[in-house]
């Protein structure tokens, strides 16, 4: 029998067979099955549990490689600043010179922003080649290793900030029981997953770029992020869908999946070509181009409610939590 993995629910039905779509890591299909108490879409957590690191390429984080990669890296800054930086600057609003860890830093590129406003932040990070970029462009404050890590040397935050991490863990539970065990009562809890109740994915179905299987074993909607963190001791206390760094580059590499910058950069490089060459600069002109025309939708399904991502911060309200 399927269980669903947010909510512990029994009610599950198989939803729709997904494929790589995006990075073609591998040929198989997946069927992807759906929650009908949290609404929460999730993939077989037994089939992917010891497979997941092989269905990511070796390229899979983003470094600033020759001249689009630059421009695209003053864009990424920008974007950042006024997006998830704002979003955890208000959260973090109330906390004293907040003590916070960033899971999931991959090459530093919000690491470095939130440190040049003056947070407090330290880095954990799965993949020692993203540690070894963040290092290379100048961030030394970012470890190699996983959650298990940071409960087994005490470490202790008055916030933890998870951006596009949550959708990659077969066992969510298992992973917020640790996390308030490294976070202090009242203290917040930051994060950021595609939105699969968004007008996009809705209109896209199973080709919709936020579900990116296999890397994203479980995705959620405003209901199941509620389901996850309520069941966890937390409360809920700022919302946001809007993202100007996600929400419309979404839509885009929805309809063209060949087109995404980091998915090309990755194929380039798993086959010795060069990725920073004029053609990479004119295909990320030429997407960076639909993207400005996307905006507006994204835009739009934001105000709405219903945009690609839900950014979301949560107060620890309860010690012991559900789990």
């Amino acid at each position: 029998m399927m269980i669903c993995p947010v909510c512990d629910s029994d009610t599950v039905e198989r939803s729709f067979k997904l494929h790589d779509r995006f990075f073609g890591v591998t040929r198989e299909e997946f069927d992807a099955f759906r929650c009908r108490s949290c609404c929460a879409l999730f993939l077989d957590q037994d089939l992917v549990r010891e497979r997941v690191r092989e269905f990511y390429p070796e390229n899979y984080w983003w470094s600033p490689g020759g001249l689009s990669g630059r421009l695209e890296g003053f864009y990424r800054k920008w974007v950042l600043k006024l997006d998830h930086l704002a979003f955890t600057k208000k959260a973090l609003d109330g906390l004293k010179d907040p003590e916070c860890l960033e899971i999931g830093s991959g090459s530093g590129s919000f690491t470095r922003a939130a440190q040049g406003e003056g947070i407090r932040l330290r880095g954990l990070e799965i993949s020692a080649s993203a540690v070894f970029r963040a290092r290379e462009q100048g961030t030394a404050n970012i470890e190699t290793g996983t959650i298990e890590k940071a409960v087994e040397e005490g470490w202790v935050f008055d916030a933890v900030i998870l951006f596009h991490v949550l959708e990659h863990l077969p066992d969510p539970r298992d992973f917020m029981k640790q996390l308030s065990a490294i976070l202090r009562e009242g203290g917040m809890l930051i994060l950021q997953v595609p939105n699969t109740d968004s007008w996009q994915a809705k209109i896209f179905g199973r080709r919709w770029y936020g579900l990116d299987c296999p890397r994203h074993v479980c995705n959620y909607s405003l209901k199941s992020l509620e389901a996850l963190l309520g069941g966890s001791g937390f409360k809920i206390r700022m919302i946001d869908t809007c993202s100007l760094r996600d929400n419309a580059p979404a839509f885009v590499s929805s309809l063209f999946p060949s087109l995404d910058p980091l998915g090309r950069r990755a194929k380039c490089l798993a086959g010795d070509r060069s990725p920073g060459n004029w053609k990479s600069l004119f295909l990320n002109s030429l997407y960076f181009g639909m993207v400005v025309f996307m905006s507006p939708f994204a835009w739009l399904e934001s105000l709405a409610g219903k945009g690609a991502t839900i950014k979301v911060a949560a107060e620890k309200v309860n010690p012991g939590g559900q789990g």
